[in-house]
């Protein structure tokens, strides 16, 4: 199971926590929406019922939750919430020294200089809460010191 954490405007945490198996149904979902050419009616009609499913189920769980914070494209949050249509933000939230790797992030060249890469977090809100996930954002990118920095060209 993936868990991600939420902040609620009261300020107290709460975890959410999707099973391997729903996370599975729901990219079978998707998949058998998207890979095939033609999809009968019958077959989209089940699949909009299962994204209203999930889009209840994401409801309940975004209750009395303002913004969830979750690592970048990793947490068990995004197959979900792209599903459902809830807004999310990726943003620089600080920066490290890294050397040069390969595709797969194996070392390439020890003795390389070091580059200034961006490390990014995600974030996710319930439904029509664009503002409040971009206010926060701002906020959170000015607070942490990464809002004006930008690579040398």
């Amino acid at each position: 199971a993936v868990v991600a954490c939420a902040v609620a405007s009261s300020g107290v945490a709460s975890t959410v926590t999707w099973s391997a198996a729903t996370k599975r149904a729901a990219a079978a979902a998707v998949f058998a929406a998207v890979a095939i050419r033609f999809v009968s009616a019958i077959d989209l009609i089940q699949v909009d019922r299962l994204r209203r499913l999930w889009m209840q189920a994401m409801h309940e769980a975004f209750e009395g939750i303002d913004l969830v914070i979750g690592p970048n494209f990793s947490s068990g949050m995004l197959t979900p919430t792209n599903f459902t249509g809830h807004p999310s933000l990726v943003m620089r939230a600080g920066f490290q020294d890294t050397r040069p790797r390969s595709i797969f992030g194996q070392p390439q060249d020890e003795t390389a200089a070091t580059a200034r890469t961006p490390i990014a977090i995600s974030m996710w809100a319930p439904l029509f809460q664009e503002n409040t996930l971009l206010s926060f954002g701002a906020a959170l990118e000015d607070a942490l010191g990464v809002a004006g920095e930008r690579p040398s060209l």
